[in-house]
């Protein structure tokens, strides 16, 4: 998660008077089902933030029965994000009663959405248009062989020397050979204008994207693919379509949605 976008918090809620309280309650198994990626492209648009209080019922088997919105964060389109992420994500060890059986609980939790923070200063974000690094001869070949596609989202770290340094798999395509080609593009080839601190000096930087993987429909010389990176994070990402609109993204191949970001330089 990228420090300063999301807070997450869970506690007991309080149960309906004369209900029996679990001697042992239900507690996260898989800590912060709501991550970075789910931040909604319509709410990093339009620059909505805010903290939403929320109230989930978990069954016998660990898993959510429902959420409620208790207090809004201003934002439909965030209260319904949350819900939806936890619904999709959150499991729990469920509750125990007095004999030991797992039983229902209800808990209540918190999430803060929170936009990056504007530069300071002189400062700027890494800048770069990647999507001339991929092409059809960079397809893996087991990948072509076995008729392997899918999407990845992922997150780089820019170093003051403008490469990219680290590679995270935020989300997989499924396909191992993608995933490792689409980090081992981004570190040996991609090249930044690296960030500024305040002062004007080359600083580090964490970038989030997505990259599309499509067989090829037409002759290999046809190849389609997609390419976007912003500094604001990735949409939700389905396998196979990426959404990539919180701000101007990069595409390549044929009709580029928006223009590229700037700075650009491919080695």
């Amino acid at each position: 998660m990228d420090p300063g976008l999301l807070a997450f918090a869970l506690a007991a809620a309080p149960l309906q008077a004369g209900a029996p309280v679990p001697p042992v309650r239900a507690r996260a198994s898989r800590p912060d089902p709501v991550g970075d990626m789910d931040y909604p492209a319509a709410a990093l648009r339009a620059g909505e933030e805010g903290v939403v209080d929320y109230e989930i019922g978990v069954g016998a088997d660990g898993r959510v029965t429902d959420c409620r919105i208790v207090a809004s964060s201003g934002s439909a389109i965030l209260d319904s994000a949350t819900c939806r992420a936890i619904r999709a994500r959150a499991r729990f060890a469920p509750a125990r009663d007095s004999a030991g059986r797992p039983t229902a609980d209800r808990l209540r939790g918190r999430v803060g959405w929170r936009l990056p923070a504007a530069a300071p200063g002189g400062a700027r974000r890494a800048q770069a248009n990647v999507a001339g690094l991929f092409g059809p001869g960079n397809y893996p070949a087991p990948a072509l062989r076995l008729r392997q596609e899918g999407a990845v989202g992922y997150r780089i770290r820019v170093g003051p020397d403008g490469r990219a340094d680290r590679c995270t798999i935020l989300v997989s395509s499924r396909v191992p050979v993608l995933d490792r080609a689409t980090c081992r593009i981004l570190k040996a080839r991609a090249r930044f204008e690296p960030a500024l601190d305040g002062d004007g000096r080359p600083t580090f930087d964490t970038l989030t994207g997505a990259m599309t993987w499509r067989l090829p429909r037409l002759p290999a010389a046809h190849l389609g693919w997609s390419v976007c990176m912003f500094p604001r994070g990735i949409g939700r990402l389905s396998p196979g379509q990426p959404r990539c609109r919180p701000e101007a993204a990069a595409w390549g191949g044929p009709a580029a949605a928006d223009p590229p970001l700037p700075g650009a330089r491919v080695a």
